[in-house]
């Protein structure tokens, strides 16, 4: 279960209420990718972005890790992931 509230900045974060979700470190263990390219797909957009607990951290379900999975298992060229 995890709990909505309106961060000051006007963004939804949400609190972690159960052990239902994975943390960064954990993904990039199960997925074998860096660190870098994990931040470079959720910013340019190649993955949807996850929901953040009030710190700020990312907390990932295991669709969200399902979805990273996916996109690194298809055959995308270098000159597309540079737009």
């Amino acid at each position: 279960m995890i709990m909505l509230y309106l961060h000051i900045s006007g963004i939804p974060r949400y609190t972690k209420m159960s052990n239902n979700f994975l943390t960064t470190k954990d993904v990039l263990k199960k997925v074998k990718i860096s660190r870098n390219t994990l931040f470079l797909w959720l910013r340019k957009g190649r993955v949807p972005e996850v929901i953040r607990d009030r710190n700020g951290h990312r907390l990932f379900t295991e669709k969200d890790v399902r979805n990273i999975i996916e996109f690194k298992n298809t055959k995308i060229s270098p000159e597309n992931l540079k737009k």
